[in-house]
């Protein structure tokens, strides 16, 4: 009797084993595919999280394999039409815009325009703590879910004018890097508001990589804290993953921005070392007002497009600026082959 009630114990364990396994590989399965099918292992960031879902649903809705990504509010709705068109006239439907958008206005007015056939996407970024915050993280969730699904990226922020096709560089330069990005006039840094990652290993590593910089914010009023002490927190915590301390103003990691260097330093080399990136010459997409509000006539020869700060104004006098003093009429948008 106790060897008949052991054994069928023992069996009732091992099938209870069997089920939980199969559980687990459900679970799994099913975690790949919110994470998309090439989707690096990385840390959950909690700060992150609530973004990521609403950021992966926007991206599964865009078909193409190439896609302009970015975020606004409707203060910056003089741009949309433009944006839309200008897509549109110069892709076809083979580009996506894919909107996160900052409020209902914005998010209906993509979703009007998806339904009148403009080849666009729209979801709601979450409610947040301020419009800083909200940014600041969604930002990331959106470009990292963009390469995480295979699409080939191109982040833009709405205060980035283009007067001439920017890609005229010859096409392999480009596509002999992993992720590219614009400069800023006044140094070497990176500008994180323009930029093209092609959805490979090493952009996929990266962008993880930036995302566990977050995994110890566990609050958005502590990245509220650090955007306001540490200026620009995303731009130079990207910069900092992407050439380690070691690589870039020593100040900003042991000064300015003191938790980007934690005690197992593992920051102060470059995140990803394999990866192939590169900057964009910052004469191609030059800032507003480096110069003044007129620009050397000279820098029209070079300069393709050019990124009006925000704290240069209100939307309206940025985008009022652009067009009087940069945008010419034929210039519709860019290209990468």
């Amino acid at each position: 009797m106790y060897n008949r009630v052991a054994g069928v114990t023992r069996r009732t364990t091992g099938f209870l084993h069997i089920f939980a396994a199969l559980l687990l590989l459900v679970a799994a399965a099913a975690w790949l595919q919110l994470r998309g099918d090439h989707a690096p292992a990385a840390l959950p960031s909690p700060l992150l999280s609530k973004y990521v879902g609403p950021a992966r649903r926007l991206v599964k809705m865009i078909p193409s394999h190439t896609t302009i990504v970015t975020l606004s509010n409707d203060r910056y709705r003089g741009r949309f039409s433009e944006l839309l068109k200008c897509t549109r006239s110069h892709f076809g439907n083979e580009t996506w815009v894919g909107m996160f958008a900052l409020d209902d206005g914005t998010l209906q007015y993509f979703r009007r325009a998806a339904r009148s056939g403009y080849p666009t996407a729209a979801e709601l970024v979450p409610s947040g703590l301020n419009i800083r915050t909200r940014v600041l993280a969604a930002k990331l969730a959106l470009v990292q879910a963009a390469v995480d699904f295979g699409k080939l990226t191109i982040f833009l922020e709405m205060d980035l004018y283009f007067r001439r096709d920017f890609f005229r560089l010859p096409p392999t330069w480009f596509r002999n890097h992993d992720v590219v990005f614009s400069a800023h006039v006044h140094g070497p840094e990176i500008n994180y508001g323009f930029f093209v990652a092609w959805p490979t290993a090493g952009s996929r590593a990266f962008f993880a990589a930036a995302a566990s910089v977050y995994v110890e914010i566990d609050s958005e009023e502590k990245l509220d804290t650090l955007s306001r002490t540490c200026g620009a927190f995303d731009q130079k915590a990207i910069d900092v993953v992407l050439r380690g301390c070691d690589g870039v103003n020593v100040a900003l990691c042991l000064e300015e921005c003191k938790f980007l260097l934690r005690s197992d330093l593992r920051f102060q080399k470059p995140a990803v070392p394999d990866l192939s990136w590169a900057l964009i010459p910052d004469y191609a997409v030059p800032h507003w007002p480096v110069f003044g509000d007129r620009w050397p006539p000279e820098l029209y020869k070079y300069a393709s497009g050019v990124h009006v700060w925000s704290g240069s104004g209100p939307p309206d006098k940025q985008i009022a600026w652009a067009k009087e003093n940069f945008v010419v009429s034929s210039s519709c948008w860019l290209e990468i082959e």
